[in-house]
């Protein structure tokens, strides 16, 4: 057998956690077995194209237990560790009909990120320094971050009433735009109506329920060319139309994202801000992270149980900060 012939494939950047595909496949029917050998991965957990009642924790695959030749594919399970950079392997022995060998062999490196806030101050003047946290990311996996205020945090965090005001008006607008569009188009009435469905009640959909719902009806969507434009200029409009969309939100988060990136680190909710009364508070809640690698497919990992934070901010005035302002976040290269 040529070993050209053969193929193993394994994802190539993982987080530590996930469990990552792999799957074997080759032109020639000269294999007998498939043994199987891993190294800082923790186990295969599953095996595809593989006949009923076999033992998936098996490391040793003969040909004869395959529903259909050529292929053969699974799953590896990795976990957290505390290493950042975490090396593992992957090798297959193809066993051939003559006894030769055919050796696959693949090394990965198991990607997470750390997140650990510098307690450093619990007491914090704002007239002298605006920085209320400081987080530390250890680790080179991109991470998305969440803050959960506790409701007995006496300084709270808010979306700004100016901020909420241009989104009201430009929900406002699209709404209205949306409407007007169901009726000039009745022929595409079931797909307007899941765009104003979500913005209409956006707390019914989670990410699933849009998904089934949408699914089926935009899978055979093939829409004329006056209403692509119709329906762009909707938005476009009900964004125009409100202008302070642009100047308090849109522009605000591309100058965000373009500063985030180069420390691929995001928060979640960067237009919040911490509002402090006046005489000051506890500023109590939790953060959580979830790390993530692009690969083949988006991938995200489980939310991490986060790490909780509380520090005492003083202030002889209302104070209001933007949250990307009040908490700072560092990466450490390592």
């Amino acid at each position: 057998m040529n070993p050209d012939n053969i193929h193993l494939y394994l994802s190539k950047d993982i987080v530590q956690g996930e469990e990552v595909p792999f799957y074997i496949r080759w032109k020639d029917q000269e294999i007998e077995e498939f043994h199987f050998n891993i190294n800082g991965f923790d186990a295969i957990c599953e095996f595809d194209n593989i006949k009923d009642g076999f033992d998936n924790t098996s490391k040793v695959i003969n040909i004869k237990d395959l529903k259909q030749n050529y292929f053969l594919g699974g799953s590896i399970k990795t976990s957290k560790t505390p290493i950042p950079y975490k090396n593992a392997s992957f090798q297959v022995t193809c066993i051939l009909q003559n006894g030769m060998r055919i050796e696959l062999y693949e090394s990965r490196t198991l990607y997470t990120t750390f997140l650990e806030i510098i307690k450093d101050q619990e007491i914090v003047n704002v007239k002298e320094n605006k920085t209320l946290l400081n987080i530390n990311l250890r680790g080179a996996t991109t991470v998305f971050i969440d803050i959960e205020n506790y409701p007995d945090s006496e300084i709270k965090l808010v979306l700004p009433k100016e901020i909420q005001s241009a989104f009201e008006k430009f929900l406002y607008s699209l709404i209205g735009g949306l409407r007007k569009l169901r009726v000039r188009y009745p022929n595409y009435e079931e797909v307007i109506n899941i765009f104003l469905n979500l913005f209409e009640n956006p707390d019914y959909f989670s990410e699933q329920n849009l998904l089934e719902e949408s699914g089926n009806i935009l899978k055979d969507f093939n829409p004329d060319q006056d209403f692509k434009e119709d329906f762009g200029l909707t938005f476009y409009n009900a964004v125009h139309i409100e202008s302070n969309l642009l100047n308090l939100v849109i522009r605000p988060l591309i100058e965000y994202l373009e500063s985030s990136t180069a420390k691929n680190a995001f928060l979640n909710s960067p237009l919040l801000s911490i509002m402090i009364p006046k005489g000051g508070g506890l500023f109590r809640g939790r953060i959580y992270y979830k790390n993530v690698i692009e690969r083949e497919k988006f991938t995200l990992s489980e939310r991490d149980e986060g790490s909780e934070f509380k520090v005492f901010v003083k202030s002889n005035e209302d104070f209001i900060i933007p949250i990307k302002e009040g908490i700072k976040i560092w990466r450490i290269e390592e």
